[in-house]
């Protein structure tokens, strides 16, 4: 098995769900000639039990489900043959009609197979948008879409082709709980009917979900799998955690709009599944649990924690949590910059950097001004910064977010250590009275206990911080040039380092997919495509007059891609 690591965004074309207006094109409107509902090679019959074989066409009326018990549950079969004989819409795709009725709020799964043809199924509710599906996963072409009926009425099923004039048989199986109870499964290894978690199969927040994947449930390329809804809004930060002793777990999230996320292992060492994000919209989102290996069954519990977008009191300042991987924490820095040494080797622009870098998370409503302490110049000394870090530790929480940033000078020393240095230097940042280690760095944010710990430096031979810091987990390095190589002044945008400009603006423009927040990855990114865009500017030389040039250094131990770092909080003019 190769695991899945991180959860991955996928969007979703032809191998996902997706919704589209009523009419659109490839499909043609509803209308009275387009409903073959017996004869012309299409037939019912009443859907099987499951591991069962079909029986003999029912009775009742072309069309009409059973409701069998008096529950309201449907449950129900069409076959059908795409030829020359069906109807053909414009791009030249064979297709049938089909009917079922639903009941509002009645949670449904709907599967097209075929083994002649790549299948393309398409569901349309009396008024609204209609729900299409092209293949169930990359590797199978057959087709099938879950969703909440939104209104009563009966519901037109389009049975088609991905591909334009192709033939073949097919087989379309509805399963449609009664509304509030979700889908009633048999073959469970529980001793009572396996329904679907609270109301219409929604799941919430504090609330575990604890039940059964079983042979009842539907299938998707020989994969059992169980859906549920989420409703959010925009910028809620969910997590939803999957875990199973019976199976091996994979969960996807499917927006309104057919975008798709999914996760198959938490880690390398944690086979169950964790999908962490930010909603891009509000709606209805459909949680599917399923299993990496076909046909596996087994008990399993999943559970949601959800935190809403925060916003913005009159202050300016964030009202709710901001950052963390989960939401729930704030975001705390200390901010040191040093353009006067006291005459010795003054640089240009770096207490500004500082500076504007706190400014900067202020004014995109991340913290108050309470929330970041700002050293610079005389102010720059080292018991300064170690009185700020143990101000920092008492306030710094676990769901939490700290920053340590420098401008400034930076120096390195012989080593003796060959096991803690093994270049055989060690390097520091130069304060105003002193100067820190790579090691005494390190010790200083082991007194700070949060969600994600970051250090910033903007000096020269600063990546040689990256082998001490990043010996712990849950640190994001981010260093101005390589462990042997000087760093650049900025002068050209007014700013004592690069990495500090650069880091600046990407406070609120390395959210790179509009989601409201920034990620570890996105941050990354966006730092070295602002250092490959501007390399030119930041030509050094290597001591023996030899040109080289300043790289960018970034080390995320522990801090995952798609962990989130901070989210922006919705402002009154955008509500």
């Amino acid at each position: 098995m190769q695991p899945m690591g991180q959860p991955t965004m996928q969007p979703m074309g032809n191998n996902g769900v997706t919704m589209v207006p009523m009419g659109s094109p490839g499909v043609p409107p509803s209308t009275p000639s387009a409903v073959p509902m017996a004869g012309n090679g299409v037939t019912m019959v009443p859907m099987p039990a499951p591991g069962g074989q079909p029986s003999a066409p029912a009775p009742a009326p072309q069309g009409q489900p059973s409701a069998p018990n008096g529950t309201g549950a449907v449950a129900q079969t069409f076959q059908g043959t795409l030829d020359p004989s069906a109807e053909r819409d414009p791009g030249g795709r064979f297709f049938r009609v089909h009917q079922v009725s639903l009941q509002r709020g009645s949670r449904v799964a709907i599967t097209m197979q075929s083994p002649q043809f790549d299948t393309l199924l398409r569901v349309e509710p009396p008024t609204g948008d209609a729900v299409e599906n092209d293949d169930v996963a990359r590797e199978d072409t057959n087709s099938r879409v879950d969703f909440t009926a939104p209104i009563d009425g009966r519901y037109r099923i389009v049975a088609t082709s991905y591909a334009p004039a192709t033939a073949g048989a097919y087989t379309i199986q509805v399963s449609a709980g009664a509304p509030g109870q979700g889908l009633m499964v048999t073959g469970s290894n529980n001793n009572a009917p396996d329904a679907q978690t609270g109301p219409g199969g929604t799941i919430v927040p504090g609330t575990p979900v604890n039940e059964y994947l079983t042979p009842g449930d539907p299938s998707s390329g020989g994969r059992f799998v169980r859906t549920y809804r989420l409703d959010g809004s925009q910028g809620d930060m969910v997590s939803l955690r999957l875990a199973s002793t019976g199976f091996d777990p994979t969960i996807a999230l499917i927006a309104p709009n057919g975008q798709r996320w999914s996760n198959d292992d938490t880690s390398p060492s944690d086979t169950n599944s964790t999908l962490a994000m930010t909603l891009p919209t509000a709606g209805s989102y459909r949680v599917e649990v399923s299993s990496y290996r076909p046909g596996a069954t087994g008990p399993f519990s999943l559970t949601l924690s959800s935190s809403a977008r925060p916003t913005v009191a009159t202050n300016g300042a964030p009202v709710g949590s901001v950052a963390g991987r989960a939401g729930q924490g704030n975001m705390y820095g200390i901010f040191v910059g040093i353009s006067d040494y006291g005459g010795r080797g003054n640089l240009y622009g770096c207490a500004d950097d500082a500076r504007q870098l706190a400014q900067a998370y202020i004014n995109a409503h991340l913290g108050s001004a309470q929330n970041f302490v700002v050293l610079t110049d005389a102010e720059a000394t080292t018991s300064a910064v170690s009185q700020a870090f143990q101000t920092m530790s008492a306030r710094v929480g676990a769901n939490d977010v700290f920053m340590f940033f420098h401008s400034g000078h930076g120096s390195r020393a012989e080593s003796h250590d060959a096991a803690a240095d093994p270049d055989g230097y060690v390097e520091s940042i130069v304060l105003r009275d002193g100067e820190i280690t790579a090691h005494q760095m390190a010790r200083l944010f082991d007194g700070v206990r949060a969600d994600v710990d970051m250090l910033a430096l903007d000096s020269c031979y600063s990546g040689g911080f990256e082998r001490a810091f990043g010996s712990s987990r849950n640190r994001f390095g981010m260093y101005s040039s390589e462990e042997d190589v000087l760093s650049q002044v900025a002068q050209r945008f007014q700013a004592g380092g690069y990495l500090s400009y650069f880091l600046r603006r990407g406070v609120s423009e390395a959210d790179n997919n509009r989601d409201g927040a920034v990620r570890a990855g996105e941050l990354a990114d966006y730092l070295h495509r602002q250092y490959a865009q501007n390399l030119q500017q930041m030509q050094t030389q290597d001591g023996q007059e030899v040109d080289t040039w300043q790289h960018l250094v970034i080390n995320r131990s522990g801090v995952a891609l798609s962990d989130q770092l901070w989210r922006f909080p919705l402002v009154a003019s955008a509500r």
